[in-house]
Formats: structure tokens, C-alpha cells, sequence
């Protein structure tokens, strides 16, 4: 996010540097006459095709027009004589935090029609804990289906546990992918999902964050009604600083 520009800016040699190599662009490279031309070029190959739909196109490229026209004089009424002062530093990058840990025991049923948040199914002890503070849950249940999908990717067998928050009756979902060739008793799986509190999809401090770790599978199908059962350690992860 501009980081090392930033700091570079600070100093005389850069802000010197940065002026001249703006001021050669626009010499060089910003040549008025050319990119008009260009727009008129373009113009005249798409203007003929548009629907009715698409009718802002002439007011877009009107405002195209305007800033290369006026660009060069913006910037030089700016940069002339010396440059402007950069005071305010550039936003933290977003970092992946870890925020919480998440401990289960389970025993359960493969369902292929998922019923997504539905408590009380099969057997699981759920440990959650966010932000250094255990999270007290009821109505935990678990089965497992074909879960996540999209956007190019395939399903994969997904364990998925659903309970309430105590403190406030909140549902509360952990869904732990497998890929489908270590669906099988094992030990030490890389595993992956996400953790979601509340329903809806979203990245806030209620929405869902993401978990890694490793399950331990004593006995695995994935055939409708079959059972499955076993273990799940790890961290419940966050990304942190998008959008600020």
C-alpha cells in the first residue's frame, strides 16, 4: 500500500526524484493530440454496436476527454515550483491473525442433503475458545456431507458441527474439510474450514473466520447413513485489516 513510496517521499532526494521522473512522463510519454485521437479511434468502432443500455458510453468517454486535456495542467499548477507535502502515512497491511482455538471429539452420521445448522445430531464435545476466553456452547450436534463448492472448486467431505452460544442463544457453526482421498481412518489429517457465529455470510468481527489443524479419523465413509468418528485440534484464524 505505498509503504516504502511513503518513506521515500519524505526525504528532499526523493520528492526531487519523484518530481522529475513525473515531469519526464508527461514530456515524454503524455501526448494530448495522440490519446484524443486514440479515443476518437475507439469511438467509431464501438459507438455503432451499443444498445440502449450502454448509452452513458459517450458520457464516459466525454470525461476522458476532460482529464487529458486538463491532466498535464493539474499536475504542474501541483509540482512546478516544488512538491506537495505527503503527511498522511499509508494503512497497516492486513494480517492473518489467530484469534482462537478449537478442540472437538465427535462421532456422527454422513448425510449426503446436508441440513446445514440443524443442533443435536450424533455425538461431539466442542472446546472453542476466542480471544483467550473459553466460549460455553449447547445443543452441539455434528453429521457429515458434502459441504463448500463454488467459484470453480469442488465439494469436499466436510464435517460439520452446529451448536448455540450460551451466553446468548447465537448459533455457532465449524465446518472441517477433508479431501476426499484422506476420508479414511488416519492420523495427523491437514484439515481446513471455517468457524461462523451468527447466520449469513460475512467477514466482520461476528462473521466467519477460518480454522487449520489436523483430525485423527478411527472410522470414515462416505456413504449416506454410515458412521463416522473421530478427533480435530487447531486454530481458528482471521484476516485482519482488509478495508481499513
Amino acid at each position: 500500500k505505498g509503504r516504502i513510496a511513503y518513506h521515500l517521499y519524505q526525504t528532499e532526494a526523493g520528492r526531487e526524484r519523484y518530481r522529475n521522473t513525473l515531469h519526464g512522463l508527461l514530456k515524454e510519454l503524455w501526448n494530448e493530440d495522440e490519446l484524443l485521437a486514440e479515443c476518437d479511434r475507439i469511438e467509431a468502432l464501438i459507438e455503432p454496436h451499443l444498445n440502449r443500455e450502454q448509452s452513458r458510453f459517450s458520457r464516459s468517454l466525454r470525461g476522458t476527454r476532460e482529464f487529458i486535456r486538463e491532466r498535464r495542467e493539474d499536475l504542474m499548477d501541483e509540482t512546478g515550483e516544488a512538491m506537495p507535502s505527503w503527511t498522511k502515512p499509508p494503512k497497516a497491511p492486513p494480517v492473518i491473525a489467530e484469534i482462537g482455538n478449537v478442540k472437538a471429539k465427535f462421532s456422527g452420521e454422513w448425510i449426503e442433503e446436508s441440513p446445514r445448522e440443524q443442533t443435536n445430531l450424533g455425538k461431539a464435545t466442542l472446546q472453542l475458545t476466542l480471544n483467550d476466553k473459553p466460549v460455553e456452547l449447547t445443543d452441539v450436534g455434528v453429521h457429515g456431507a458434502w459441504a463448500g463448492g463454488g467459484f470453480g472448486r469442488s465439494k469436499k467431505p466436510t464435517i460439520r458441527f452446529s451448536g448455540r452460544r450460551k451466553s446468548d442463544g447465537k448459533s455457532v457453526s465449524v465446518d472441517i474439510s477433508i479431501p476426499e482421498d484422506k476420508f479414511k481412518p488416519a492420523d495427523a489429517i491437514e484439515s481446513g474450514g471455517v468457524f461462523k457465529e451468527g447466520r449469513g455470510f460475512s467477514f466482520g468481527p461476528l462473521g466467519m473466520q477460518f480454522i487449520n489443524g489436523k483430525a485423527k479419523l478411527t472410522k470414515a465413509s462416505l456413504e449416506e447413513g454410515d458412521q463416522f468418528k473421530g478427533e480435530f485440534e487447531g486454530t481458528i484464524l482471521k484476516l485482519i485489516g482488509m478495508g481499513r
